[in-house]
């Protein structure tokens, strides 16, 4: 009779084990998963979508400068433009981007201009444009 009991916990262990494995799995995909992004209603995260407005806002201010191929929005000080502080959404679609670009005036001397513009994106062309801006402040 001890035997039949001791088998059969036996035979229930590994089932114990893949499903408490089966649950630690679904507990770290969705909690890790929830926790480093916020999924909007596209499937696209908050994060990316971020990020891509960030990037399209350097272009546009790019464009916009009097020498273009000077343009660096990075630093030698570790003056980091973190996106997710730069981007402000304003809408499900519109963003206030602000920050710094340094490139040459038209003296040739480097300066750090800040700037802020809003742009937009639409889904169903998939493309960006510039709503308002960019407007610049130099130091």
């Amino acid at each position: 009779m001890q035997q039949a009991a001791a088998s059969k916990k036996r035979k229930n262990k590994p089932a114990t084990i893949a499903a408490g494995c089966f649950t630690l799995a679904v507990i770290a995909v969705c909690g890790c998963g929830g926790f480093f992004m916020i999924m909007d209603r596209g499937g696209e995260s908050a994060y990316v979508r971020q990020l891509s407005a960030w990037t399209m806002a350097k272009q546009f201010v790019t464009q916009s400068l009097r020498s273009p191929s000077t343009a660096s929005f990075e630093s030698d000080n570790d003056d980091y433009q973190d996106p997710t502080k730069c981007v402000l959404p304003i809408s499900e679609n519109t963003y206030r981007v602000h920050g710094w670009v340094d490139s040459q005036n038209g003296f040739g001397a480097t300066v750090r201009s800040y700037f802020v513009l809003t742009v937009r994106y639409n889904k169903e062309r998939d493309t960006w444009s510039v709503v308002e801006g960019p407007d610049f402040v130099s130091n």
